[in-house]
């Protein structure tokens, strides 16, 4: 018996997706994570058919997948607040703006200034109307 990989499931995902039948390549992917569990690569793409063609609440379930494998939440609830923007659903963006805000400004100084965390926050912050100031750069002090 042929065993079927994760990438035959997402090239039928999306085949079906590219014949405009969306819809059924959402279900073919809840079926597929039935039978072979939530793999990110699976979840990913299903994610990426399902926001593009404004399946909100499915992927609002992927993304909420994505988080619980992730390393990082953060990068995952900023998602969840952008979906939910492109949804047209303000009262909860901003409640998941605000979430992300309270997870970013919970974390240690050294895990809260990263990279990607710094652009996180400033988006939180942006997406709730508050002032994202900007890093201050300086040139060294001269030597004596």
């Amino acid at each position: 018996m042929p065993v079927i990989t994760i990438d035959v499931i997402v090239d039928q995902i999306r085949a079906v997706a590219a014949a405009g039948e969306v819809f059924e390549a959402s279900q073919l992917a809840d079926e597929a994570v039935g039978e072979v569990g939530a793999d990110p690569e699976l979840l990913r793409t299903v994610l990426e058919i399902e926001r593009a063609a404004g399946l909100w609440d499915a992927a609002l379930r992927r993304v909420d997948a994505l988080k619980l494998q992730a390393p990082r939440p953060e990068p995952w609830l900023a998602e969840r607040a952008r979906i939910l923007e492109m949804a047209d659903r303000p009262a909860d963006s901003k409640k998941a703006w605000s979430e992300l805000l309270a997870a970013l400004q919970s974390l240690p100084n050294l895990e809260r200034g990263t990279p990607q965390n710094l652009a996180l926050l400033a988006d939180a912050q942006r997406a709730l109307g508050e002032v994202v100031l900007s890093p201050v750069v300086a040139a060294p002090a001269p030597a004596p």
